[in-house]
């Protein structure tokens, strides 16, 4: 059969599953070019842009990425000592006039909490913008827990609780500083517990303060200070530290942590050295900007749009319909005729093969669960067997593994003992043979194949066999879609964080609270201040709250049952 010779074409209507032959078309290499090309066309436009989108997610964060350290904002939590050390070397109090004047210099986009710690860690000031209205009264009333009354001084407690808020309640792009005002040493009336809370700060703490990009600037007042490990703190960190002997020395030791946020602030790639304390001057470590590197969430962004353009370009090249139609027809069964519609059409002794799906099931236990492929490529058919134990044969000559071969019509392809005539013609068969449009069965199914048969060519047209529709999945008894389109069933949205309206009992305080000021600790939900409060327990304390969570919240269902 010649290569200009009439072959009809093929129309299917995608909705109905119909499969019909249309008009005849010289199918010339012309022909073949003009089909070709024409895919090409339709589909390439979206591989195209979304590998533009990629490469540009990936270049744009590099050259911004100078302007954008610079335009960050600042999560800063104070760690303020409350121990009763802190009352005779701060007589007057002058820590309180020191804080309120470090945050009126921060820079307006800036927010700030408060931590107090003794012999508990204590969230006075959770983080909240520097230039909202009664901010001002909301940092004094904060300062007025720090009345210097605890007993002992648990450094470690304060750097975990302060990490948490910024983890917590941090914003994502934001820079986060912890300064932390200390005039003692890890002391918790025992040595042992004292050393094991050393080591968790110098191991775990340090570690989860890198990993989350925390500066911590260490303020050590007065001789009696833990100097070294201040020192160690901040340099690991990429923050600085200072020494200062007297009270008198607060407001300029805070001036100065202030000053070195705004350098950090208009810093630009090159590090900046550390500015010395009013005290007594310390080298430290110079502060080494972490986004000079492409963003995290960018390079995600630009290496999933590139496997999306992969993907678009793999789905065109496996799933779009080849322009040359062609067939394989079982030699055993002349009247089975399965169309190669795809671009690569695979044959193996299953369906599904991990992530490969078969186009053509050959029954058969020396055929190979992934055996041949058939290749359209340039206007020709190739075939390349995968690797198969038995052998893919062309014309009774055996391929290779791997083996690339042309095919030409007319050409007998063997799977084991399963024979097939290749022809790049879709027509009419001789004797009203069926062109099967879907793939060939698997002998695991249940169902059988839906097929489409051409008709015979005759004088009056003919009405196609359909294919019988899928079943619709429904939803599960139960299941409504409602005004907002949420299945009855599933939990509603929270509500917004700002919220006033009293919908949610505490189980700690059993006080009613909004939505947004519940949290989740162990499980259970419970208002932010019995959070703070669960959070300073100690660990031996931890379960008995747990339980007396736990009865009360069988308490409740049991009066939601009786109701």
């Amino acid at each position: 059969m010649s290569a200009n010779s009439y072959w009809p074409t093929r129309s299917r209507n995608s909705s109905r599953g119909e499969v019909g032959t249309t008009e005849e078309t010289p199918l010339t290499c012309a022909v073949w070019e003009e089909r070709a090309c024409f895919g090409v066309c339709v589909h390439f436009p979206a591989f195209w842009a979304a590998l533009f989108f990629a490469v540009a997610s990936l270049l744009v964060p590099t050259c911004a990425s100078a302007q954008a350290r610079s335009d960050l904002p600042f999560d800063v939590v104070l760690a303020l000592d409350n121990s009763g050390s802190m009352k005779k070397n701060d007589p007057e109090n002058l820590m309180r006039p020191a804080v309120l004047t470090f945050a009126a210099r921060l820079p307006q986009d800036t927010r700030l909490g408060i931590v107090v710690f003794d012999t508990i860690s204590r969230l006075a000031l959770d983080l909240s913008p520097v230039s909202e209205a009664g901010f001002t009264e909301k940092t004094q009333h904060a300062l007025e827990r720090v009345d210097y009354r605890g007993q002992w001084t648990d450094i470690p407690g304060a750097v975990e609780r302060s990490l948490y808020e910024l983890r917590q309640h941090g914003r994502p792009a934001s820079r986060r500083v912890l300064v932390l005002f200390t005039d003692g040493f890890v002391d918790l009336g025992d040595p042992a517990r004292n050393r094991s809370r050393g080591d968790w700060l110098r191991s775990d703490l340090i570690s989860e303060a890198k990993r989350e990009s925390v500066m911590i600037f260490g303020i050590a007042f007065t001789e009696g200070a833990d100097f070294e490990l201040i020192q160690s703190v901040s340099q690991q960190t990429g923050g600085a530290h200072f020494r200062i002997l007297s009270a008198s020395e607060m407001a300029a030791v805070f001036g100065s942590v202030t000053d070195r946020i705004r350098q950090l602030r208009a810093e630009q790639a090159a590090p900046v050295q550390p500015i010395p304390s009013p005290g007594r001057p310390m080298p430290a470590s110079g502060y080494t900007d972490r986004g000079s590197s492409i963003p995290v969430k960018w390079l995600a962004v630009g290496l999933a749009a590139l496997a999306i353009a992969c993907g678009l370009w793999l789905w065109w090249a496996r799933s779009t319909a080849p322009p040359v139609p062609a067939t394989l027809q079982d030699c055993s069964e002349r009247a089975k005729i399965y169309a190669v519609d795809k671009r690569t059409f695979r044959v193996g002794r299953v369906r599904h093969k991990g992530l490969r799906r078969n186009d053509l099931v050959v029954p058969g236990k020396h055929v190979s669960r992934t055996h041949a492929e058939i290749r359209f490529r340039n206007g020709d058919f190739y075939i390349k067997d995968d690797g198969s134990v038995q052998g893919t044969f062309v014309n009774g000559v055996k391929l290779k593994p791997g083996q690339v071969e042309r095919l030409k019509n007319e050409d007998v392809l063997r799977f084991d003992r399963h024979e097939f005539l290749f022809g790049a013609v879709v027509g009419v068969a001789a004797g009203g043979a069926s062109v099967v449009t879907e793939p060939a069965p698997d002998p695991e199914d249940q169902q059988p194949p839906r097929r489409a048969v051409l008709p015979t060519p005759q004088p009056a047209p003919q009405t196609p066999v359909v294919a019988k529709p899928r079943v619709a999945t429904v939803p599960p008894p139960g299941y409504e879609v409602g005004a907002l389109g949420v299945l009855s069933g599933e939990e509603p949205a929270p509500a917004a964080s700002g919220s006033s309206e009293l919908n949610e009992m505490c189980l700690g305080c059993d006080k009613g609270v909004s939505s947004g000021q519940m949290r989740i600790w162990h499980s259970y939900k419970i208002c932010g201040e019995c959070e703070t409060n669960a959070l300073s327990l100690p660990s031996g304390q931890v379960d008995t709250y747990v339980k007396n969570l736990e009865n009360k919240r069988l308490r409740r269902l049991q009066t939601v049952e009786k109701l």
